[in-house]
């Protein structure tokens, strides 16, 4: 070695860096407590999107309805419900199971965008576009609702007004990745879908 490369700033260094992967070793190691519940840092909305991308389908469909019991206009728990039921197949169950919920309460703007989530996933679009309409002309501030409605309508080839939807989803939450991804989505193919 030439005496510049034995400069103490290098052993420092060395040092250092043997020290912190000492450290990251027995750490790794280190056993979970033992009141860990497999989700130590998640939240409710959070375990169940892990258990849906586990394919964890019935127990991501529990966690999802509890969510959205506990807040009955939450059109995230119930996008996510949506999502479960179709990933697990089941897609008549949940139609079946808001249709239910639409008896007894038919203003529930949550129940109804689920169902023209339901049918946008089921390529429905005709009867998507309705009922997202009407989600819409009940609450127009759901973002969720503006930015399906703007998938739906690229497949109805309607791409200006598509446009227009997920811009106003955006507007509304601007924070969403998932309105920016459509977006791109519908200037990238065109319109076509």
């Amino acid at each position: 070695m030439s005496p510049s490369t034995r400069s103490p700033a290098n052993y420092q260094g060395l040092i250092l860096f043997t020290a912190l992967l000492c450290v990251f070793a027995v750490s790794a190691g280190a056993q979970p407590p033992s009141n860990h519940s497999g989700f130590p840092s998640l939240n409710s909305t959070q375990q169940a999107e892990m258990l849906l991308l586990n394919e964890k389908f019935d127990a991501a469909i529990q966690a999802y309805q509890k969510l959205w019991e506990e807040d009955g206009e939450n059109n995230y728990a119930v996008r996510g419900l949506v999502r479960a039921y179709w990933a697990a197949g089941r897609a008549q169950d949940l139609e079946n199971y808001l249709d239910g919920i639409l008896s007894h309460h038919p203003n529930s703007s949550s129940a109804r965008y689920g169902l023209g989530f339901l049918f946008y996933l089921d390529k429905r679009f005709y009867e998507s576009e309705k009922i997202l309409r009407e989600v819409l002309a009940q609450d127009p501030k759901n973002a969720l609702a503006l930015n399906n409605l703007g998938a739906v309508l690229v497949h109805l080839k309607s791409l200006p007004e598509a446009v227009e939807e997920v811009k106003k989803a955006i507007a509304i939450h601007p924070s969403e990745l998932m309105f920016y991804r459509n977006l791109y989505g519908i200037y990238a193919n065109g319109g076509r879908a």
